[in-house]
């Protein structure tokens, strides 16, 4: 007899149950139940996000965990394999009395980075990349000690507490300004952004051990890490995955920058994922189930089915 999937972990990156509640209930109805009725429990694995987590359970070395622009930009056609990786987005920067806030701009067209920007960062070592998907990406091999805030996480905050920290976080600061007044010369007042973020900064480990996981999503970063580890990743959950294996699902909605966007993501988590997950819970093949969003986390065993799939 097979055994059973040792653990399921649900995790989804940008859903937060009390921000998104009326778009839950209204598009992922067993969610929402989960969410009032499960059990709170512990951070997965300590990851402080269910991106880290994601890395984390996918065998990531701590330290590495934000090597998401280099996993991104191997997904995206890019060799991301040697030096340091970051991604770079084009952002809306609006100063207010005390504080400056940052916009996640509904771009009409791809944004293009300005041959003056380029030129610039070419003078620091530091090369502009886009992948097949027109997501621009930055590299650079020597060694600069600094974390960065991620997008949407910067965009939720006040950008004072957001901006590039560390060792070299100044060197990152002043660069970010000069692009900035580059912008400002070169693009129209009336431009759909006016600065690029750079997050997600880090580099690929040495090729690790094969993991006994079954992926499920889809996403730049979830593809990324399926290739890295040679490992092949569904698009969707089917009542055919192998057992044995632990159970990976990822949903990132954190990009969705209409409640519209969001509300279809939802709807399609109701149907691919929490449809096939009641059955293969109640039936013992998932035990538990660990679930993950921006603001919380649940545990659920077989012997709580009851709880949230009932009306």
């Amino acid at each position: 007899m097979a055994s059973p999937v040792t653990s399921g972990h649900l995790l989804l990156a940008g859903l937060d149950s009390e921000r998104d509640a009326t778009l839950i209930q209204t598009r992922a109805p067993d969610l929402w139940r989960l969410l009032r009725r499960a059990a709170h429990s512990e951070k997965i694995s300590g990851g402080s996000s269910p991106t880290q987590t994601l890395l984390q359970l996918a065998g990531w070395p701590v330290p590495q965990t934000s090597a998401i622009a280099a996993l991104c930009a191997l997904a995206d056609g890019l060799d991301s394999q040697q030096g340091h990786w970051l991604l770079a987005d084009p952002v809306q920067l609006i100063p207010d009395m005390d504080r400056v806030h940052l916009h996640i701009p509904r771009l009409s067209e791809k944004a293009q980075m300005s041959e003056g920007v380029v030129a610039l960062l070419n003078e620091e070592s530091i090369q502009m990349h886009i992948g097949n998907s027109g997501q621009h990406y930055l590299s650079y091999k020597q060694h600069i000690d600094w974390s960065a805030t991620a997008l949407t996480a910067a965009a939720n905050s006040n950008l004072y507490h957001g901006m590039p920290q560390g060792e070299d976080g100044g060197y990152w600061r002043r660069l970010t300004t000069e692009i900035q007044m580059q912008i400002a010369i070169t693009q129209p007042e009336n431009s759909e952004f006016n600065a690029w973020w750079f997050w997600g900064n880090g580099v690929l480990p040495n090729l690790m051990e094969s993991q006994n996981i079954s992926f499920i999503g889809d996403g730049r970063l979830l593809k990324g890490i399926a290739k890295y580890l040679q490992l092949t990743l569904n698009p969707a959950l089917d009542s055919n995955f192998e057992e044995g294996n632990k159970l990976l699902i990822y949903k990132d909605l954190s990009r969705c920058i209409l409640d519209k966007e969001k509300s279809d993501k939802l709807a399609d988590l109701q149907r691919t994922v929490l449809n096939q997950l009641y059955p293969a819970l109640k039936k013992g093949r998932v035990h538990p189930l660990e679930m993950e969003t921006d603001d919380g986390c649940w545990s659920i065993s077989r012997s709580d089915t009851w709880k949230f799939w009932r009306k």
